[in-house]
């Protein structure tokens, strides 16, 4: 990868800082999504499911602001993680972690930004 795409990373690095973040299972309307995917089952697993569900303001924003604003992702050069409430930062997935998919990914990116905005500044 060259120097202006994601996850380039200098010998003396210090930024940015790159993770991906799950808030967990939060309470959204996204289960309605299962109720119309699967009609009465999904009803029924939205409602068997939605009392164990968080609240997405209170607490599923906690993996994104600890990747933005915790001391701990620089001193502890947390890069390329995967972040997960509350705090936990585990491995990304083989597929995540695929170097020609990311760069299969990059590219494709890069093409339709190119495409919809022209010449990229960078």
């Amino acid at each position: 990868m060259e120097n202006n795409e994601p996850g380039f990373q200098s010998p003396k690095y210090n930024g940015p800082w790159v993770n991906a973040v799950h808030p967990g299972g939060v309470n959204t309307d996204q289960q309605e999504q299962a109720v119309e995917a699967y009609g009465t089952k999904g009803k029924i697993g939205v409602a068997a499911v939605r009392p164990f569900l968080k609240d997405p303001v209170d607490k599923g924003c906690r993996p994104a602001l600890f990747a933005a604003t915790s001391e701990d992702i620089i001193m502890e050069s947390i890069q390329g993680g995967y972040i997960v409430p509350d705090r936990k930062v585990t491995d990304p997935s083989k597929q995540a972690q695929d170097v020609e998919l990311g760069e299969n990914l990059w590219r494709l990116s890069e093409q339709i930004l190119k495409e919809k905005l022209g010449r990229l500044p960078y």
